[in-house]
């Protein structure tokens, strides 16, 4: 699974504009995922369950300088691997392990000037698992331009890196680099009390393994028997472009309508797009129900092979590559907390699940708890 721990988490440090002036704040996450593999490369498991456990701090020294601290830790318990036939030369090659425990930790610095739109963010994060290792800094840069009911942002990050991977054969790989660049720029317009709308264009450049290490590719002979591994090898360069759109009726004060879209596209010919309307309602002071519906399609990559021959220069059989039609319904519940020690907390209880064209489907759950002073 191209799936990492830390997407799943969503712990990247680039924080929001919202966030930027908000008092300090903590927050404790515990995540559950189930997902089934009903389809896709025959040979390789791709359902696994995932449980994860995420603590985050938001400290404001001042009204100009905050300190942001996130680590977490997961086991996703993979599907056995399945049997290779006996027809594949390497039948008794080694394979990844069904457990993998990894284990994340970021920290950085948020500089604020007074009086000023801009604002600077400074950080530190290590990746650690069996067989891969992810060390290095980032650096983000925003610039926030309000005038009335107009907002506009300029945001750019930077990710440099290295990594130590080892394959799914047991063969240890050298260290290498990861570097991405990533430009957003955004504008939010407020057209009366009840209406809002949002549109955002982002470029991103990745350098570095792009491959899975985990990942093989299963040759075929003329009559179409598997006879051997290769490698998946996909190119050290990919260039992603995102265009974003959102529009939110509120007709009163806790309500609101929304519906999101967002058109993606890449050099490796892949092009997803997908929508998703929301409804969210109060339930209470302080507690509020939202409900999302999630539909997406995604075209193939151009390096993706489904029975090849040969070895080719760049090729996979990741099925997250792979062109599909996605389904996903969700739901989140926000909460106070009760007891008089919890009064400052919330608790966010949210459930969702994915149906995919080509037999991966998933449901999972969060339960969290936040608090601001």
């Amino acid at each position: 699974m191209r799936v990492a721990a830390s997407a799943l988490l969503g712990m990247l440090l680039m924080l929001p504009a919202a966030a930027r002036a908000a008092p300090s704040a903590a927050s404790l996450d515990i995540y559950a995922l189930n997902q089934d593999d009903d389809g896709g490369q025959a040979l390789r498991a791709e359902g696994m369950r995932y449980g994860g456990l995420r603590v985050a701090l938001d400290y404001a020294f001042d009204d100009t300088l905050a300190m942001a601290l996130n680590a977490a830790g997961s086991l996703i318990d993979n599907e056995p691997s399945r049997p290779l036939p006996t027809t594949i030369d390497q039948v008794l090659t080694t394979q990844a392990s069904s457990q993998v425990l990894t284990l994340d930790a970021q920290a950085g610095l948020r500089w604020t000037p007074s009086d000023s739109p801009a604002s600077l963010v400074a950080g530190l994060y290590y990746h650690h698992q069996r067989r891969f290792v992810s060390l290095g800094a980032d650096l983000t840069g925003q610039l926030d331009l309000a005038d009335g009911d107009t907002i506009l942002a300029v945001t750019y990050s930077v990710r440099l890196g290295i990594v130590k991977p080892r394959r799914w054969d047991d063969l240890y790989m050298p260290f290498d680099y990861l570097r991405s660049h990533n430009v957003i720029l955004s504008a939010t317009q407020n057209l009366s009390r009840a209406w809002l709308v949002n549109g955002s264009l982002q470029y991103t450049r990745q350098d570095g393994p792009m491959q899975d290490q985990y990942n093989f590719v299963v040759l075929y002979d003329d009559a179409g028997t598997p006879v051997h591994l290769g490698f998946e090898n996909l190119p050290r360069e990919r260039d992603r472009f995102q265009l974003s759109g959102r529009v939110r009726w509120s007709p009163r004060q806790g309500w609101a309508l929304g519906l999101d879209a967002s058109l993606y596209s890449d050099d490796w010919s892949i092009t997803t797009g997908a929508v998703e309307p929301s409804f969210e309602l109060p339930l209470g002071p302080r507690s509020r129900l939202r409900l999302w519906y999630r539909f997406a399609a995604q075209s193939r990559a151009r390096y993706f092979r489904e029975r090849p021959t040969e070895d080719t220069t760049y090729q996979t059989q990741d099925f997250d590559l792979d062109a599909w039609t996605l389904h996903s319904p969700g739901l989140m519940l926000v909460v106070p907390l009760p007891g008089k020690v919890a009064q400052a907390w919330v608790g966010r209880l949210s459930v969702f699940g994915f149906a995919r064209s080509d037999g991966i489907t998933a449901i999972g759950a969060n339960f969290g708890a936040s608090a601001a002073w």
